[in-house]
């Protein structure tokens, strides 16, 4: 029986910063990832959403998993798998300050354990938005935007709780008037936890982190210096959950993974009156290291897969104003994408130089967004993407609409990985280099059959894509409001990965084709309702999908509900005491095909669940508070798919300013 640990000791918050009022927010919030230059949240004709400092703080928002759970984005993969619109984290480019993150190439890119501490705010763009921010961009964006700025001050924040997870973190700013430097360390640790006892290893291996981010900036009111500095570090070891040999033999497998993120980003910008142009020059490089060894027969087996991915970034922004109502945003740069790993064959590379404008018009009751992007690969040629946006006030009420172009290249992945072999069971072999190996194994008469034709195997196309939007707003108040969009996203070429064939010894043989065409169709309701003391922010999403391959057969595309809510509420009382609830509803959803039948069997669903987490907290002396939350309430897990649920975990908190 899995245990249930309540939390030791809280986290304690030491801040020279006055305390926060808890007085109604105004719909305000200024954006810039959805056009590239600051607009109010109001007037953005791109559908966006905005969680800030002191809804992560309410919330008790600590990694950026518990951002992406409670607004039903996690997917049910391994490594921080995400979705929006039910476009999986391959489609969604996730950047730090506006940087692009590497670490994607190594599989579901990992953002889970990047702490909010020192997070001003996260924007997240839904719908293609290849027209400013290229590749990866055709489901989304989301850009986690440091504190750049407050008052001088110092916080330590410590937590210890379920499964020996400790999280230890100490938040500096110093500076005044021009100069300013905020930094953030945090050091962390876990047991991991088992939800599955009837196998050997954990769900949730032992883990400790290492996160560090600094922002200096200096600021003299024409010129703006900006350098950041970002670290992000885990390793994690044990025995993970056994899996079975190709003669049906459970083989644990002990595992030591390590991996860090490093990013350098250094920015010049500068005011000339209507123009301001920036230059910004970055660096984002991505290692990772991973050890498994078991038993195979008598025989000790070990591999060992380490992998380098590096992208160098320099870019030129400028925005003009040409008055009040018309600007004009536009750039140009280059990205050299390289990536080194024996699975993927030694050093590979793909570079790519690109530039974009957009204009923003502002016709009174009309906002007019128009824009465009050009990249050229070094080994897919050029590529053209549009998008047109636009709002219509009609006073309390607002209605929007967008169309963009999307693309993404195939990824090094998908072209060059060699991975696996008779010893674990499968093969997975990338479209550059399966051709030769089916070739090589045909001669030795060691493919039993094959599913696919070589041309569908070995030449993968760009995935394209057309997305519309077509929403409306309800204005109820200053700081409430309700609103519905409609969307629709039309992909060509979806590159999926497919069982291609067998060998005689039964070893599966994977690899990438691309599905003729999948469209992702829904519909979003969303609220927001502010009241004194009382906050309430709901969603709820109706998403269809269908996808087809080149021979018109049907392709069943898994881990995506059909029914999506979630919540996040919090009441606080005149005395200071705070209620906080939220969660997440999923319907029950097709996972993937497990058995490779071609069908949906029933036992390949996640069942419909609810997932809930609650906090009460209240100031007990001047300056202190604290407070007492459950996550998962309801206790749900899922041993046979969800395998990254923990279970009901219960924590103290206590917070102390001064």
């Amino acid at each position: 029986m899995r245990k249930l640990m309540i939390i030791l000791l809280g986290m304690v918050s030491i801040s020279l910063s006055a305390q926060q009022s808890d007085t109604t927010i105004v719909l305000e919030d200024v954006v810039i990832t959805a056009t590239r230059s600051e607009i109010s949240l109001e007037d953005s004709p791109v559908p966006t959403e905005v969680i800030g400092k002191e809804e992560i703080e309410k919330l008790n928002l600590i990694t950026m998993k518990d951002l992406l759970d409670l607004k039903g984005f996690v997917a049910p993969m391994k490594s921080g798998g995400f979705q929006l619109r039910g476009l999986s984290s391959e489609y969604v480019l996730v950047m730090i300050d506006g940087v692009p993150l590497a670490g994607r190439e190594s599989g579901a890119l990992d953002i889970s354990n990047i702490n909010l501490a020192n997070v001003e705010r996260v924007e997240i763009v839904k719908g293609s938005m290849s027209a400013l921010w290229g590749n990866h961009a055709i489901g989304g964006v989301i850009n986690i935007i440091t504190k750049k700025n407050g008052e001088p001050s110092v916080m330590l924040n410590t937590q210890y709780g379920t499964n020996n997870t400790s999280l230890v973190g100490l938040t500096s700013t110093i500076g005044k008037d021009k100069f300013k430097n905020i930094s953030k360390i945090t050091l962390g640790s876990s047991d991991g936890f088992d939800i599955d006892p009837l196998t050997y290893g954990q769900n949730q291996l032992p883990f400790k982190l290492l996160n560090v981010t600094n922002r200096t900036t200096y600021d003299d009111g024409t010129n703006q210096y900006s350098l950041g500095l970002t670290h992000l570090g885990k390793t994690s070891e044990g025995q993970t959950v056994t899996e079975t040999n190709t003669q049906g033999q459970l083989v644990p497998v002990d595992e030591v993974n390590e991996s860090q993120n490093f990013i350098v980003d250094l920015n010049y910008k500068r005011s000339f009156g209507k123009y301001v142009s920036e230059i910004k020059v970055s660096n984002s490089n991505f290692s990772n290291s991973n050890k498994s060894s078991f038993e195979y027969f008598g025989q000790q087996v070990v591999q060992l897969d380490e992998s380098n991915q590096n992208i160098f970034q320099p870019e030129m922004i400028n925005n003009y104003n040409w008055n009040s109502k018309n600007s004009t945003t536009f750039g140009f740069g280059y990205r050299g994408h390289d990536y080194n790993t024996e699975r993927y064959g030694g050093d590979k590379s793909l570079n790519s130089y690109f530039g974009y404008v957009q204009h923003y018009l502002n016709l009174d009751k009309l906002n007019l967004v128009v824009g465009g992007r050009y990249d050229n690969y070094s080994d897919f040629g050029n590529n053209f993407s549009p998008k047109v946006s636009a709002t219509y006030d009609l006073g309390k009420f607002k209605l929007s609409s967008s169309i963009g172009y999307g693309f993404r290249v195939p990824d090094f992945r998908t072209l060059y990985i060699n991975y696996g072999g008779f010893s674990s069971g499968y093969y997975v072999l990338g479209a550059y280099n399966i051709e030769e190996q089916i070739n090589f194994y045909q001669s030795q008469n060691q493919i039993a059959f094959l599913n696919y034709e070589l041309s569908d195997i070995t030449q993968l196309s760009p995935e394209t894509s057309i997305s519309y939007d077509f929403g409306v707003s309800y204005k109820l108040n200053e700081s409430s409001k309700v609103g519905l969009n409609l969307f629709r996203t039309n992909t060509t070429d979806l590159i999926e990965s497919v069982l291609v064939g067998m060998f005689v010894n039964q070893t599966l043989l994977f690899g990438y084709t691309n599905i003729s065409e999948a469209t992702f169709t829904g519909l979003e309701f969303e609220t927001l309702i502010q009241k004194d003391r009382f906050r309430f922010d709901g969603s709820y999403q109706y998403l269809e999908t269908e996808a087809n391959k080149s021979d018109g057969t049907e392709f069943f595309l898994g881990e995506r509900p059909k029914h999506l809510v979630n919540l996040a509420t919090t009441y606080t009382l005149k005395n200071g005491l705070s209620l906080t609830l939220n969660g997440v509803h999923k319907s029950e959803y097709f996972f993937r095909d497990v058995n490779r039948s071609g069908t949906q069997d029933q036992n390949e669903f996640v069942p419909s669940h609810t997932l809930l987490n609650t906090l009460v907290s209240s100031p007990v002396v001047k300056n202190m508070t604290v407070g007492v939350g459950v996550n998962n309430i309801l206790d749900f897990t899922n041993v046979e798919y969800l395998k990254q649920q923990n279970g009901r975990t219960i924590f103290g908190k206590v917070t102390y300013k001064f």
